[in-house]
């Protein structure tokens, strides 16, 4: 062993073995400088918090880290990797196997990003495949695709850029059907809670699969592949992509589109309850674009303009307002 080595193992043992906050200094802690003890330190302090794995693994681990999550300085995101982060080091300098990731079979790690109402998130696999998750979603990805395919889980909506590899199919799981691309750029809303799964191809080609991956349709650009729970076909739509992939952009760009397909959007971007007094309110079409960045009573004062409709809107404390549309 060198003496490097020696110095660091030395500092460690001491920290791990000591009884008190802090652990007596010898002649190699001296070496070491304070900014380095305190990271250890804090290191060892988290280690309760993790369970234990029975088996560590540096190599999953490390790819686990190297997986690129970006979002707009999200606390829950930022959270999740700084304890990966302590774990790995952990493992890495203790011999402790601890860790935050959950495995599904003995080759697989999978990572797993939540995006609350009112949240958007990027995340870029790594791979390349860019994928914008809209409020109220979820997805859960490997820490390394096998040589075949490539899979990934969702509940909710994103829209994938997938990176092209005519050797490695990209498979998006979500909920009543199964969405295969090569690389192309495409929207999913498959929400657990809402009666429609729907796929909408802005350029490329997609497969639509049934749940147990046997094609059952293919889109072209511009055209939304719609699906019921519980039916055995699929509807299919020309549309305007705008509606379907602005968001990742911040904004929705409508065109002729009915209030209650509207309703859904700014329910999950304001983490709102939107209700209708009336049904005939629900078949009230509008044209515009809405930017996220606008508070939610000025978006809909600007709708009261267009139509002969009124919102009353009621805040309710530590919980999802509520927003009732009626006749002026």
């Amino acid at each position: 062993m060198n003496a490097p080595d020696e110095k660091w193992n030395n500092f460690i043992a001491n920290l791990y073995n000591s009884e008190k906050d802090t652990p007596e200094p010898d002649s190699s802690d001296a070496e070491i400088g304070e900014f380095d003890k305190k990271q250890i330190k804090k290191i060892f302090d988290a280690l309760p918090f993790a369970f234990v794995l029975g088996k560590a693994n540096k190599s999953k681990s490390w790819a686990y880290i190297h997986l690129q999550i970006s979002k707009n300085t999200n606390k829950y995101v930022l959270s999740f990797l700084k304890y990966a982060a302590i774990v790995v080091v952990a493992i890495l300098v203790g011999g402790i196997g601890s860790t935050l990731l959950f495995t599904e079979d003995e080759n697989m790690v999978y990572a797993e990003v939540s995006v609350p109402y009112g949240q958007m998130s990027q995340v870029t696999l790594f791979d390349g495949t860019k994928v914008w998750l809209n409020s109220g979603s979820v997805i859960r990805y490997p820490n390394q695709f096998n040589k075949n395919q490539r899979n990934v889980y969702l509940d909710g909506e994103a829209f994938f850029e997938v990176t092209k590899n005519p050797h490695q199919p990209f498979k998006v799981h979500a909920k009543n059907m199964e969405v295969e691309v090569l690389g192309t750029s495409f929207n999913v809303s498959a929400y657990k809670n809402e009666s429609e799964t729907t796929v909408t191809l802005v350029e490329g080609s997609v497969y639509i699969n049934n749940e147990s991956g046997e094609k059952i349709g293919e889109l072209v650009p511009g055209q939304m592949a719609l699906m019921k729970e519980g039916a055995d076909h699929i509807a299919y739509h020309h549309v305007d992509t705008d509606f379907y992939a602005g968001w990742i952009e911040g904004k929705i760009v409508f065109n002729d589109v009915r209030l209650d397909e509207l309703a859904p959007r700014l329910e999950r971007w304001y983490n709102v309850e939107i209700s209708f007094e009336k049904e005939n309110l629900k078949s009230m079409k509008f044209s515009g674009t809405l930017l996220k960045n606008k508070p939610i009573d000025q978006i809909l004062a600007a709708l009261e303009l267009l139509a002969p409709i009124k919102f009353q809107h009621t805040v309710i404390v530590n919980q999802r307002d509520k927003i009732q549309v009626k006749s002026k």
